[in-house]
């Protein structure tokens, strides 16, 4: 599987592996297959059968260089630091005018090629990745289901998902599509003229294409097709029907193979009765036939056989089996099937002939903790005295003075005399290790890369529950990688609330996954539905889906959790007995931003949000939470940063000591709201995507330089600031400038801090600076951010 970044870092902290931890790989459990990966109620998923008759860069600090703000109609000031994108904003600039879209034209030739199967994620090892399998010719590429994880798996190990002509769902869920969103949007952005591929499911298909349309553009999805009962959909669906023989319905049918699907049920099995089936318990076997091409004779085979020269030779030619005439055996016209354990990159050859056979020799080598550990120290000798260094944070005085070397003979790591301002903030007084720990298990932007993950950090409050502040694909792997299976459904089921920033792709995608886990885990138990607080747009995708499977939650759009909202629910609640609507406001008043998305505004109802909102306080009141508040912010349309406050406590003498307080921002542009929102935050986790040299290309896209992110935090006052979200044009460590990184942390995916470490927090920066000192920066596609936000 893939390794994690944070392996190497927790060697780093070995008394202290909540501060910053991670997740050893979890013992491969296999199962059995014949080129056949069982699925959902025990029905095999994909049959195959087979008639054989960077650029390179310093690892010194840049300084800010910052250009001249754009003032002009569409980069308006917006308070501290500099412009925005308005058209970007408003969702009117040119990302969201979707491409036209064109299928790949393939010149196939059936005798001189190349095919293989190759297994992309077992789902059986750390199980962040779904059972997905690739039938691969040298001129056409077929994947069979496209679960969370499969776009991450393929970057890592170099399988180019742009080759990808068609996609097959094997059911329609989250477990086997969750992956397909980011995965369309990627291939859109892909390229000037961007790339599409036919996906090809079941009849309720068609729900999961509705939910995706709320952030997805048509034309992103002109080529999904549904087969089965109930499949006459109007939209973008089916525009040609399949041909249906003898139960089989015939997909593909071209000059290298022939794709058929098989509807099965779980009490019946094949599906004779179309209009007694609900197409929700519909799963498919796909049956794949390559043409027969006849192999040479070989004589000296068959005489060895015991064979004689005669009719038999010709029948053995013809596909015939016979029976040896000087020995009590038959002769076979194909080998014997036999069984083998899938495992990740296992591939079995089936073209050309003479390579048929299963080959592992891309199968990756597994290694354990200690190996990872001796490759870092190879690597970075001076890595084991920093270690030592960092684990006695904890336990010596701060009094060390200025300019301390931190690693003995190295100039490059030096502590800078700020480090050594050690205050704890009046909230963190008699904080404990099981108070309060932030866990960033996605800090990368856009679409999923080998170091990074997309958006989504699990704040942990312990025996108290946990919360999600956004939810991009494969957050559930991630939580899986970082607590292990059961504690991953542990935590799942502790949930108190997910908040969703904004609709774009990385930042929601992974929800369903999350909360039909919940479901099933918390079936039969006594329960209330999972809150989920978003933009508006995010609750068409849930209704859309919850068409498909059951979600088990209610929805808060994030207007109702803002300070004002929330303060008039409060105020009007025992007046609004006698009416029906209540008025809500987008944008505090005096806002510069307000008339951006004033005319979208709508008034709410109260008799369906209040009772969610009383519920919602309930809940995080058990968690220790005084509230949660959502505030706008400049990115796109409905796009929000949010505030969790923590209750009051009181020490020992009396006195109150006030609550702890976690701002995110989401993804925006510097403003106004955001500073107000973050005065006085214990920790403030900013988006930083652009290094300081990009300022322009961060405005265009209404995204935040690491400078403008601290300024951010400073100017608001906050005790730490930790940054995320960054471009995946750096896989493992950003660019910034360390000058005035005094109070700020760069994330990590797995990174856990600690509210008892908050202290310490600054001084891990050298550390870190040693770890990545000969990382590369490698460029990124500026269409595949695109491709992200083509629909805001």
């Amino acid at each position: 599987m893939m390794p994690q970044i944070t392996t190497n870092l927790r060697t780093l902290f070995p008394n202290r592996l909540s501060f910053l931890s991670s997740l050893n790989p979890n013992p491969i459990s296999k199962f059995n297959t014949r080129i056949i990966i069982p699925f959902n109620h025990n029905h095999p998923l994909f049959t195959c059968s087979s008639s054989v008759n960077p650029r390179r860069h310093n690892s010194r600090s840049f300084t800010s260089n910052r250009k001249p703000m754009k003032t002009d109609d569409d980069n308006k000031k917006v308070g501290l630091g500099g412009g925005f994108n308005k058209k970007r904003a408003e969702g009117k600039d040119k990302s969201s005018r979707p491409k036209d879209l064109k299928l790949k034209v393939r010149r196939l030739n059936p005798v001189n090629t190349i095919s293989y199967l190759q297994i992309l994620g077992t789902g059986m090892d750390t199980q962040d990745t779904s059972p997905s399998v690739l039938l691969f010719f040298d001129k056409q590429r077929f994947i069979f289901n496209a679960g969370e994880g499969l776009q991450r798996f393929c970057t890592e190990h170099k399988i180019k998902l742009s080759k990808i002509d068609h996609i097959f769902l094997s059911r329609v869920c989250s477990e086997t599509a969750g992956g397909l969103p980011g995965l369309l949007l990627t291939l859109a952005g892909t390229g000037e003229e961007g790339m599409s591929v036919n996906v090809w499911g079941p009849s309720d298909f068609k729900y999961l294409v509705d939910a995706m349309k709320s952030f997805i553009p048509n034309a992103a999805m002109v080529h999904t097709r549904c087969f089965g009962p109930s499949s006459k959909f109007d939209g973008v669906l089916l525009n040609n029907n399949p041909e249906k023989v003898n139960d089989q319905i015939k997909l593909v049918d071209d000059e290298v193979v022939k794709i058929s699907a098989v509807l099965l049920r779980p009490e019946t099995g094949v599906v004779k009765d179309e209009s007694a089936t609900k197409s929700s318990d519909i799963s498919v076997l796909y049956i794949c036939e390559l043409p027969e091409i006849r192999g040479k004779f070989d004589p000296e085979k068959a005489r060895a056989l015991g064979l004689r020269p005669g009719p038999k030779y010709r029948e053995l030619q013809e596909g015939i089996s016979v029976k040896s005439d000087l020995k009590d055996i038959m002769s076979y016209n194909s080998n014997l099937c036999k069984t083998v354990s899938a495992e990740n990159l296992l591939k079995f050859h089936l073209r050309p002939y003479a390579q048929l056979g299963l080959d592992k020799s891309g199968i990756p080598i597994k290694a354990g903790p200690n190996e990872i550990i001796n490759d870092l120290i190879s690597e970075l000798p001076e890595i084991s005295d920093a270690a030592k260094q960092v684990s006695e944070l904890w336990e010596c005085e701060d009094d060390a003075g200025d300019g301390v070397t931190v690693v003995e003979g190295d100039k490059n790591i030096n502590e800078e005399p700020w480090i050594n301002q050690n205050i704890v903030s009046r909230c963190l007084e008699n904080i404990t290790r099981e108070d309060v720990e932030i866990v960033l298990l996605g800090t990368g932007s856009s679409q999923p890369s080998k170091y990074r993950n997309v958006s989504s950090i699990f704040i942990n409050l312990f025996s108290k529950g946990s919360l999600l502040l956004d939810c991009g694909e494969g957050t559930l792997g991630q939580l899986k990688r970082r607590f292990g299976i059961q504690g991953a459904d542990n935590a799942v089921k502790g949930l108190k609330c997910i908040w969703i920033s904004h609709i774009h792709a990385d930042h929601h995608t992974g929800l369903a996954r999350i909360l039909t886990l919940r479901r099933d885990l918390l079936k039969g138990l006594p329960h209330e539905p999972l809150i989920v607080i978003g933009p508006r747009q995010l609750k068409r995708f849930l209704d859309a889906y919850e068409r498909l499977e059951d979600l088990d939650m209610q929805f808060l759009d994030c207007r109702h959790t803002t300070q004002d909202s929330l303060a008039l629910f409060e105020s009007n609640y025992d007046n609004q007995l006698n009416e029906n609507k209540i008025e809500n406001t987008l944008f505090s008043k005096g806002s510069q931003m307000q008339s951006h998305w004033k005319k979208g505004i709508t008034s709410v109802d109260s008799s369906v949000s209040y009772p969610i909102i009383k519920n919602l306080k309930n809940v995080i009141g058990v968690a220790g939470l005084e509230n949660v508040i959502s505030f706008p912010v400049v990115h796109c349309p409905q796009a929000f940063g949010v505030v969790l406050k923590g209750m009051d406590r009181v020490d020992k003498s009396g006195e109150i000591i006030p609550g702890w307080k976690i701002v995110y921002s989401g993804d925006t542009r510097p403003c106004p709201e955001l500073v107000e929102a973050s005065r006085g935050a214990t920790v403030l986790i900013h988006e930083a995507t652009f290094e300081d040299a990009l300022v322009e290309e961060a405005i265009a896209r209404n995204h935040s330089t690491t400078a403008e992110a601290i300024e951010m935090g400073n100017s608001a006052g906050a005790y730490r600031i930790v940054l995320t979200h960054f471009s995946q044009r750096y896989p493992k460590i950003p660019v910034f400038d360390e000058s005035y990184m005094h109070k700020t942390c760069i994330a990590f995916d797995m990174m856990s801090i600690n509210f008892a470490d908050l202290h310490v927090l600054p001084r891990v920066l050298p550390y870190l600076k040693l770890l990545f000192k000969n990382e590369m920066i490698v460029d990124e596609s500026d269409d595949v951010e695109d491709a992200v936000t083509i629909a805001a």
